[in-house]
């Protein structure tokens, strides 16, 4: 469960807290520090996986991945699960938090999903840097990428969505890297694929 805290504080406050000493780990929206949920055991291997296929690939290059690192999109403190940053005031400043990453990838899981494809795509919208939003499913053999195409001329916001299955390759184009959808799940144990998961969920009483 995602439990909040009552005490208001603003975001400037909230990062100059000793966040390692917390209880726990704590993300920060509208004023309220609100606590995170431990993943589930595929959640974990899903993000090792992508740490050790992407990191490899940023090697020697102007770009840093940082897993569960903060991310400050104004008044706000998220902790997506990877990003990779190739803006040199990430790099190079001593901060407890990032700004401008081009990529965000979310593992979902159950008492995150409907954040993660809600709430954080239209904060993330505000993270003019972030290109590509991608979104693994826990449970079964299903990416989602979004990537942000700005219409010109307009000042609006439009994501491109694409669904990857087992067998394709999800095209990582903010750092030029293709990843079976297979190798996100190395090691993953999942449960049968329902086709109606989503469906069901939703007609739940």
């Amino acid at each position: 469960m995602v439990a909040k805290r009552d005490d208001w504080m603003s975001v400037e406050d909230f990062l100059a807290l000793d966040r390692e000493n917390l209880d726990q780990k704590y993300e920060f929206v509208d004023g309220k520090m609100i606590a995170m949920a431990g993943g589930t055991v595929n959640h974990g291997i899903i993000i090792g996986n992508l740490a050790a296929l992407i990191r490899p690939h940023l090697r020697g290059k102007p770009c840093r991945l940082l897993s569960e690192g903060t991310l400050k999109i104004e008044s706000a403190s998220y902790l997506p699960d990877i990003m990779v940053t190739c803006n040199e005031k990430d790099i190079t400043e001593n901060k407890t938090y990032v700004e401008h990453p081009k990529l965000v990838i979310e593992v979902l899981s159950p008492t995150t999903e409907r954040i993660d494809k809600r709430d954080k795509v239209l904060a993330y919208a505000r993270c003019l840097s972030i290109q590509e939003y991608v979104l693994v499913s826990w449970d079964f053999m299903l990416v989602q990428k979004m990537t942000r195409k700005d219409i010109e001329g307009v000042d609006k916001i439009r994501w491109l969505d694409e669904w990857y299955n087992p067998g394709d390759s999800v095209e990582l184009e903010t750092i030029d890297l293709s990843i079976p959808v297979d190798s996100f799940y190395e090691d993953v144990i999942l449960s049968p694929f329902e086709p109606f998961r989503e469906f069901k969920k939703r007609n739940t009483p």
